[in-house]
Protein backbone atom coordinates (compact mmCIF):
# COMPACT_ATOMS: atom_id res chain seq x y z
CA UNK A 1 0.00 0.00 0.00
CA UNK A 2 1.31 3.51 -0.77
CA UNK A 3 0.76 6.19 1.65
CA UNK A 4 0.22 9.67 0.38
CA UNK A 5 1.45 12.75 2.99
CA UNK A 6 -1.90 12.92 4.66
CA UNK A 7 -1.98 9.48 5.86
CA UNK A 8 1.53 9.59 7.45
CA UNK A 9 0.48 12.50 9.00
CA UNK A 10 -2.67 11.07 10.66
CA UNK A 11 -1.15 7.93 11.34
CA UNK A 12 1.49 10.13 12.95
CA UNK A 13 -1.06 11.71 14.98
CA UNK A 14 -2.91 8.54 16.36
CA UNK A 15 0.55 7.91 17.97
CA UNK A 16 0.62 11.33 18.92
CA UNK A 17 -2.75 11.50 20.50
CA UNK A 18 -1.88 7.75 22.07
CA UNK A 19 1.27 9.34 23.25
CA UNK A 20 -1.10 11.48 25.91
CA UNK A 21 -3.83 9.49 26.87
CA UNK A 22 -3.94 9.20 30.62
CA UNK A 23 -6.24 8.29 33.42
CA UNK A 24 -8.69 10.07 35.51
CA UNK A 25 -7.39 10.98 38.74
CA UNK A 26 -8.70 9.39 41.96
CA UNK A 27 -5.92 10.45 44.59
CA UNK A 28 -2.87 13.21 44.58
CA UNK A 29 -0.68 10.42 44.00
CA UNK A 30 -2.79 9.07 40.49
CA UNK A 31 -2.78 13.18 39.48
CA UNK A 32 0.79 13.02 38.03
CA UNK A 33 3.28 10.97 36.51
CA UNK A 34 6.79 10.58 34.68
CA UNK A 35 6.77 7.06 32.76
CA UNK A 36 4.17 6.71 29.91
CA UNK A 37 4.20 3.92 27.50
CA UNK A 38 1.71 2.43 24.51
CA UNK A 39 1.30 0.37 21.62
CA UNK A 40 -0.80 1.56 18.85
CA UNK A 41 -2.18 -0.16 15.58
CA UNK A 42 -2.67 2.24 12.95
CA UNK A 43 -4.55 0.73 10.01
CA UNK A 44 -7.19 1.30 7.32
CA UNK A 45 -10.73 -0.01 6.89
CA UNK A 46 -9.49 -1.00 3.49
CA UNK A 47 -7.12 -3.91 4.36
CA UNK A 48 -7.20 -3.63 8.19
CA UNK A 49 -3.95 -5.89 8.31
CA UNK A 50 -2.58 -3.41 6.28
CA UNK A 51 -1.02 -0.92 8.60
CA UNK A 52 1.36 0.42 11.64
CA UNK A 53 2.56 -1.05 14.94
CA UNK A 54 3.98 1.14 17.38
CA UNK A 55 5.46 0.57 20.70
CA UNK A 56 6.85 3.77 22.51
CA UNK A 57 8.25 4.98 25.85
CA UNK A 58 8.88 8.34 27.35
CA UNK A 59 10.82 9.92 30.43
CA UNK A 60 9.74 13.39 31.76
CA UNK A 61 12.36 14.63 34.24
CA UNK A 62 9.72 16.38 36.00
CA UNK A 63 6.21 14.99 36.88
CA UNK A 64 3.40 15.92 34.73
CA UNK A 65 -0.04 17.17 35.70
CA UNK A 66 -2.65 15.25 34.28
CA UNK A 67 -5.35 18.16 35.22
CA UNK A 68 -3.77 20.85 33.22
CA UNK A 69 -5.84 20.80 30.08
CA UNK A 70 -7.17 18.34 27.86
CA UNK A 71 -5.77 14.18 28.72
CA UNK A 72 -4.54 13.73 25.31
CA UNK A 73 -2.33 17.22 25.90
CA UNK A 74 -0.66 16.71 29.06
CA UNK A 75 2.84 16.24 27.82
CA UNK A 76 2.75 18.96 25.60
CA UNK A 77 1.52 21.83 28.06
CA UNK A 78 3.79 20.29 30.61
CA UNK A 79 7.02 22.11 28.73
CA UNK A 80 8.93 19.90 30.79
CA UNK A 81 12.30 17.90 29.33
CA UNK A 82 11.96 14.23 27.97
CA UNK A 83 13.72 11.24 26.81
CA UNK A 84 11.89 8.40 24.73
CA UNK A 85 12.44 5.44 22.78
CA UNK A 86 10.14 4.16 19.92
CA UNK A 87 9.66 0.91 17.39
CA UNK A 88 7.51 0.83 14.45
CA UNK A 89 6.99 -1.89 12.06
CA UNK A 90 5.59 -1.07 8.96
CA UNK A 91 3.54 -3.65 7.28
CA UNK A 92 2.42 -1.76 4.24
CA UNK A 93 5.61 -2.58 2.48
CA UNK A 94 6.53 -5.74 3.36
CA UNK A 95 9.12 -6.50 6.77
CA UNK A 96 10.15 -2.46 7.15
CA UNK A 97 10.84 -1.20 10.84
CA UNK A 98 11.86 1.96 12.48
CA UNK A 99 13.94 2.24 15.79
CA UNK A 100 14.70 5.99 17.08
CA UNK A 101 15.57 7.69 20.29
CA UNK A 102 14.63 11.34 21.12
CA UNK A 103 14.56 13.98 23.54
CA UNK A 104 13.69 17.47 24.75
CA UNK A 105 15.86 19.84 27.29
CA UNK A 106 13.87 22.36 28.48
CA UNK A 107 15.44 25.51 29.95
CA UNK A 108 14.21 28.31 32.59
CA UNK A 109 13.89 30.25 29.96
CA UNK A 110 11.51 28.52 28.30
CA UNK A 111 13.68 28.22 25.19
CA UNK A 112 14.15 24.58 24.25
CA UNK A 113 16.69 21.92 21.81
CA UNK A 114 15.66 18.67 20.67
CA UNK A 115 17.65 16.16 18.73
CA UNK A 116 16.71 12.43 17.38
CA UNK A 117 17.79 9.34 15.78
CA UNK A 118 15.94 6.88 13.56
CA UNK A 119 17.34 3.92 12.18
CA UNK A 120 15.11 2.15 9.38
CA UNK A 121 15.65 -1.29 8.11
CA UNK A 122 14.04 -1.24 4.82
CA UNK A 123 13.70 -4.88 2.98
CA UNK A 124 10.59 -3.93 -0.17
CA UNK A 125 9.07 -6.24 -2.82
CA UNK A 126 9.38 -4.32 -5.17
CA UNK A 127 13.03 -3.52 -4.89
CA UNK A 128 16.45 -5.48 -5.43
CA UNK A 129 17.80 -3.69 -2.39
CA UNK A 130 17.38 -3.83 1.22
CA UNK A 131 19.47 -1.56 3.25
CA UNK A 132 19.15 0.43 6.57
CA UNK A 133 18.60 3.98 6.55
CA UNK A 134 19.88 6.46 9.16
CA UNK A 135 18.37 10.04 10.49
CA UNK A 136 19.63 12.39 12.46
CA UNK A 137 17.40 15.51 13.63
CA UNK A 138 17.44 18.34 15.63
CA UNK A 139 14.91 21.13 16.52
CA UNK A 140 15.17 24.25 18.17
CA UNK A 141 11.91 26.45 20.00
CA UNK A 142 10.33 28.55 22.52
CA UNK A 143 7.26 28.54 24.27
CA UNK A 144 5.48 31.38 24.10
CA UNK A 145 2.69 31.26 26.59
CA UNK A 146 1.57 28.27 29.00
CA UNK A 147 -0.01 26.14 26.21
CA UNK A 148 2.04 27.33 22.69
CA UNK A 149 5.61 26.64 21.36
CA UNK A 150 7.05 27.70 18.08
CA UNK A 151 9.74 25.71 16.34
CA UNK A 152 12.22 24.83 13.96
CA UNK A 153 13.37 21.50 13.09
CA UNK A 154 16.20 20.26 10.09
CA UNK A 155 16.87 16.54 9.87
CA UNK A 156 18.78 14.55 7.45
CA UNK A 157 19.41 10.74 6.05
CA UNK A 158 21.72 8.86 4.10
CA UNK A 159 21.37 5.42 3.02
CA UNK A 160 22.87 2.86 0.21
CA UNK A 161 23.06 -0.78 -1.22
CA UNK A 162 24.71 -2.86 -3.75
CA UNK A 163 22.89 -5.78 -5.43
CA UNK A 164 25.39 -8.54 -7.42
CA UNK A 165 23.38 -10.05 -10.36
CA UNK A 166 25.82 -12.21 -11.99
CA UNK A 167 24.88 -15.17 -10.60
CA UNK A 168 21.03 -14.42 -12.10
CA UNK A 169 22.61 -13.23 -15.25
CA UNK A 170 20.43 -13.97 -18.30
CA UNK A 171 21.00 -12.43 -21.91
CA UNK A 172 17.83 -10.62 -23.69
CA UNK A 173 19.25 -9.70 -27.04
CA UNK A 174 21.83 -7.45 -25.31
CA UNK A 175 24.22 -7.08 -22.71
CA UNK A 176 24.68 -8.90 -19.48
CA UNK A 177 23.06 -7.45 -16.37
CA UNK A 178 25.93 -7.61 -13.94
CA UNK A 179 25.71 -5.09 -10.67
CA UNK A 180 23.90 -1.89 -9.55
CA UNK A 181 24.35 0.01 -6.47
CA UNK A 182 22.94 3.39 -4.99
CA UNK A 183 23.34 6.30 -3.00
CA UNK A 184 20.92 8.40 -1.35
CA UNK A 185 21.04 11.61 0.82
CA UNK A 186 17.70 13.25 1.82
CA UNK A 187 17.38 16.26 4.43
CA UNK A 188 14.43 18.27 5.18
CA UNK A 189 13.71 21.50 7.46
CA UNK A 190 10.65 23.85 8.48
CA UNK A 191 8.91 25.56 11.20
CA UNK A 192 5.75 24.52 13.87
CA UNK A 193 3.02 26.15 15.10
CA UNK A 194 1.68 24.34 18.24
CA UNK A 195 -1.13 26.01 20.94
CA UNK A 196 -4.02 25.07 22.72
CA UNK A 197 -7.03 27.68 23.51
CA UNK A 198 -8.83 27.06 26.79
CA UNK A 199 -12.26 27.74 26.36
CA UNK A 200 -15.56 28.27 29.59
CA UNK A 201 -18.20 26.27 27.21
CA UNK A 202 -15.75 23.57 26.32
CA UNK A 203 -12.64 22.09 27.38
CA UNK A 204 -10.41 24.65 24.26
CA UNK A 205 -9.49 24.31 20.71
CA UNK A 206 -5.41 22.68 20.18
CA UNK A 207 -4.65 24.68 16.40
CA UNK A 208 -1.19 23.33 14.50
CA UNK A 209 0.31 24.79 11.53
CA UNK A 210 3.53 23.03 9.93
CA UNK A 211 6.00 24.04 6.87
CA UNK A 212 7.91 21.38 5.71
CA UNK A 213 10.81 21.50 2.79
CA UNK A 214 12.10 18.26 1.47
CA UNK A 215 14.71 17.69 -0.78
CA UNK A 216 16.62 14.43 -2.03
CA UNK A 217 19.59 13.32 -4.17
CA UNK A 218 20.33 9.47 -5.57
CA UNK A 219 22.95 8.21 -7.84
CA UNK A 220 22.37 5.00 -8.91
CA UNK A 221 24.61 2.67 -11.27
CA UNK A 222 24.36 -0.05 -13.02
CA UNK A 223 27.12 -2.50 -14.38
CA UNK A 224 26.44 -4.32 -17.78
CA UNK A 225 28.86 -7.05 -20.05
CA UNK A 226 30.19 -4.84 -21.00
CA UNK A 227 29.40 -1.30 -20.34
CA UNK A 228 27.52 0.44 -17.48
CA UNK A 229 25.04 3.40 -17.20
CA UNK A 230 25.23 6.14 -14.15
CA UNK A 231 22.17 8.42 -13.63
CA UNK A 232 20.67 10.47 -10.98
CA UNK A 233 17.35 11.56 -9.41
CA UNK A 234 16.72 14.37 -7.38
CA UNK A 235 13.48 15.41 -5.98
CA UNK A 236 11.95 18.89 -3.82
CA UNK A 237 8.87 19.26 -1.76
CA UNK A 238 7.04 21.63 0.21
CA UNK A 239 4.01 20.67 2.41
CA UNK A 240 1.85 22.72 4.54
CA UNK A 241 0.23 21.28 7.08
CA UNK A 242 -3.04 23.00 9.25
CA UNK A 243 -4.88 21.17 11.67
CA UNK A 244 -7.54 22.17 14.62
CA UNK A 245 -9.00 19.48 17.36
CA UNK A 246 -11.85 20.92 19.52
CA UNK A 247 -12.11 19.09 22.78
CA UNK A 248 -15.70 18.68 23.76
CA UNK A 249 -14.06 17.61 27.52
CA UNK A 250 -10.99 16.28 28.46
CA UNK A 251 -11.48 13.28 26.70
CA UNK A 252 -13.05 13.81 23.48
CA UNK A 253 -12.01 15.62 20.46
CA UNK A 254 -13.55 16.21 17.15
CA UNK A 255 -10.84 17.77 14.44
CA UNK A 256 -9.93 18.73 10.76
CA UNK A 257 -6.56 18.32 8.53
CA UNK A 258 -5.81 20.30 5.65
CA UNK A 259 -2.58 19.22 3.48
CA UNK A 260 -1.01 21.08 0.90
CA UNK A 261 2.11 19.84 -1.34
CA UNK A 262 4.52 20.82 -4.18
CA UNK A 263 6.57 18.31 -5.68
CA UNK A 264 8.58 17.93 -8.21
CA UNK A 265 11.27 15.13 -9.62
CA UNK A 266 13.03 14.31 -12.33
CA UNK A 267 15.53 11.82 -13.38
CA UNK A 268 18.98 12.75 -15.70
CA UNK A 269 22.38 11.07 -16.04
CA UNK A 270 25.55 13.34 -15.54
CA UNK A 271 25.93 14.29 -18.66
CA UNK A 272 22.36 15.97 -19.12
CA UNK A 273 22.10 14.07 -21.92
CA UNK A 274 18.89 12.22 -20.64
CA UNK A 275 16.81 14.21 -18.69
CA UNK A 276 13.24 13.24 -17.67
CA UNK A 277 10.71 15.20 -15.49
CA UNK A 278 8.90 12.63 -13.41
CA UNK A 279 6.60 14.68 -11.21
CA UNK A 280 5.41 18.70 -11.43
CA UNK A 281 2.24 19.03 -9.43
CA UNK A 282 0.12 20.23 -6.37
CA UNK A 283 -1.71 18.52 -4.11
CA UNK A 284 -4.61 19.42 -1.64
CA UNK A 285 -6.10 16.76 0.98
CA UNK A 286 -8.39 16.84 3.67
CA UNK A 287 -9.72 14.76 6.36
CA UNK A 288 -11.71 14.92 9.54
CA UNK A 289 -11.08 13.38 12.69
CA UNK A 290 -12.68 12.33 16.39
CA UNK A 291 -10.99 10.15 19.07
CA UNK A 292 -11.64 9.21 22.16
CA UNK A 293 -10.32 6.88 25.14
CA UNK A 294 -12.10 4.61 27.34
CA UNK A 295 -10.46 4.59 30.88
CA UNK A 296 -9.82 0.82 32.12
CA UNK A 297 -7.74 1.19 35.71
CA UNK A 298 -5.96 3.98 37.37
CA UNK A 299 -3.00 3.51 34.92
CA UNK A 300 -4.29 2.12 32.22
CA UNK A 301 -6.72 3.23 29.37
CA UNK A 302 -7.45 2.00 25.86
CA UNK A 303 -7.51 4.65 23.34
CA UNK A 304 -9.25 5.18 19.99
CA UNK A 305 -9.35 7.71 16.95
CA UNK A 306 -11.13 7.43 13.69
CA UNK A 307 -9.88 9.53 10.56
CA UNK A 308 -11.86 10.02 7.27
CA UNK A 309 -9.50 11.60 4.28
CA UNK A 310 -10.60 13.48 0.92
CA UNK A 311 -9.03 14.43 -1.97
CA UNK A 312 -7.42 11.52 -2.58
CA UNK A 313 -7.05 10.94 -6.88
CA UNK A 314 -5.01 7.64 -6.95
CA UNK A 315 -5.78 4.14 -6.80
CA UNK A 316 -2.92 2.86 -4.39
CA UNK A 317 -4.12 5.24 -1.20
CA UNK A 318 -6.82 3.68 1.55
CA UNK A 319 -10.03 5.64 1.07
CA UNK A 320 -11.75 3.89 3.67
CA UNK A 321 -11.96 4.88 7.11
CA UNK A 322 -8.66 5.58 9.34
CA UNK A 323 -8.48 3.89 12.44
CA UNK A 324 -6.07 4.01 15.70
CA UNK A 325 -6.42 1.71 18.45
CA UNK A 326 -3.64 2.54 21.66
CA UNK A 327 -3.49 0.51 25.23
CA UNK A 328 -1.57 3.57 27.31
CA UNK A 329 0.10 2.98 30.28
CA UNK A 330 1.12 5.88 32.94
CA UNK A 331 2.91 5.78 36.19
Amino acid sequence: MKKNALTVAIFASFMAFSANANSEAKTSSANRYQHEANVTLSTHTDDFGDGLWNLNYRYYLHPVNIENGPYALNGFIAQESNIGAQYTQMNNYSDNDMYSIHGSYVFDSKWFIGANYQKINIDNDWSIYSFDENRYGINLGYYFNSSSEVSVFYQRSDSSDSYDGRYNATVIDGPVFKSSSFEKDDSNYGVNLHSFIPLQAISGIELLANWTHSSSHATNKTIFDPGSRVYTSDSDNDQILIAADVYINQSWSIGADYLWEDWYAEYKDPDDIYSQTISDSSNSFYSLNTAYWWQITENFAANFKVAKQFGIGDAYTPDGVLIGITANARF
